[in-house]
């Protein structure tokens, strides 16, 4: 009895060493498709902003190889050791203004939460960034003036109200902003950067809200010339808190007692 006794506590503190790590390491992915290893957009919506001058509907965001030549323009892009076969980048025929975004929800006991994404912005015009009129920052290739347009010619990740419109750069609509302008770096075409936020800040001052809905959004602008913006490996991970020490002990403390009692009422009835 005795052997035993002290088997079932050993499982018991088992028991206890599992349910201690599993909060800690219990990550959730909350982006599908991240990497586009699927060769679609599956998860992801992609957007236009209608332009009469895209006679062939080429302006967009495409799923290509990384290394390989854009689909449109055969601009050349940075290779990427860890991109795996596919990324998105945005290539177009005429001045455009291309969205692509994913809502997600987060879950509601989330206290972490981080973003990562790999990205490169190649302006070709070389003149960028450019945000029209009075710094306006519109996703609109037309600066919001058709007949003398303003130039227009950056990029943008933002972090949404799920209830935003898909061009809304509104304060109102905008939780967060990680990213404007274009890449000018010393060699081109641009390598890709990493990129990476903590996040939880926005938990902890309620700007994000658990169990409620986001949208995460890479755009572009360009009247210029084309912007390529190539987009991979995107992870929005969001995990619990790690227990109090207390709640550990008093936890173990129930667990141990809960293998053990069956014992002791035996060793009663065996009186």
């Amino acid at each position: 009895m005795k052997a035993r006794l002290v088997n079932l506590c050993c499982a018991g503190t088992a028991c206890m060493a599992l349910w201690v790590q599993l909060p800690a390491n219990a990550q959730t992915q909350l982006i599908k498709n991240g990497g586009f290893e699927t060769g679609t957009f599956a998860g992801w919506k992609t957007a236009v902003e209608a332009n009469a001058a895209d006679i062939n509907l080429q302006d967009n965001f495409y799923i290509s190889n990384p290394g390989a030549n854009t689909p449109v323009n055969a601009f050349s892009t940075a290779s990427n050791p860890s991109g795996g076969k596919y990324y998105a980048v945005s290539d177009d025929f005429a001045p455009s203004a291309d969205v692509l975004e994913q809502t997600f929800v987060i879950p509601k006991n989330s206290l972490n939460l981080s973003l990562s994404y790999q990205m490169f912005v190649n302006d070709q015009s070389g003149v960028g960034p450019a945000y029209g009129d009075s710094g306006e920052n519109i996703i609109d290739y037309t600066g919001g003036n058709y007949n003398n347009p303003p130039d227009v010619q950056y990029a943008r990740v933002d972090l949404l109200n799920a209830s935003a419109g898909t061009f809304s750069t509104a304060t109102t609509d905008v939780v967060d902003n990680l990213y404007k302008g274009v890449d000018n770096g010393a060699t081109f075409p641009n390598p890709y950067t990493n990129y990476s936020f903590d996040l939880t800040s926005l938990l902890k001052n309620g700007s994000l809200i658990p169990g409620d809905s986001y949208t995460l959004r890479f755009a572009e602008a360009n009247n210029l010339s084309p912007i390529n913006m190539g987009i991979d490996n995107v992870s929005l991970l969001s995990s619990p808190a790690v227990p109090e020490a207390g709640s550990v002990q008093a936890v173990g403390a129930l667990l141990l007692l809960g293998f053990a009692s069956p014992i002791l009422k035996r060793k009663q009835v065996n009186r």
